[in-house]
């Protein structure tokens, strides 16, 4: 059972077990998350949360990356505790979602979605 407790402006604390502590629900959900290190291998990114590769010079270092610029990335856990998804979104006037999908072993590969 998990208990959330935030105010209505946004600003209250998000606790999740105690996992999550000290920030507002809108930090929590469009903030800059947590900040990937030059040479991740984005394939290990397999905690549900958000995610910022804050440059093109870390993004350029990256290994399995939706993109090689900056980019803000969620990754969601679906149905079963072993399946994730990773959803990516470039820090760029053009705007497009990369998606993929691990299945508790291996990771699909990248797909673009591109809105009309």
């Amino acid at each position: 059972l998990s208990e959330y407790s935030f105010n209505k402006n946004g600003t209250g604390d998000l606790n999740v077990n105690g996992t999550v502590t000290g920030q507002g629900f809108a930090d929590l959900l469009f903030g800059i998350g947590n900040t990937i290190a030059s040479n991740t291998d984005c394939n290990s990114i397999q905690t549900e949360g958000k995610y910022t590769c804050p440059t093109s010079v870390v993004g350029g270092t990256l290994i399995n990356p939706p993109y090689t610029s900056a980019f803000g990335m969620l990754v969601l856990r679906v149905a079963e505790g072993t399946r994730l998804v990773q959803v990516a979104v470039p820090n760029s006037n053009t705007v497009t979602i990369k998606i993929r999908y691990f299945n508790g072993t291996t990771w699909t590969a990248w797909k673009t979605l591109t809105p009309a």
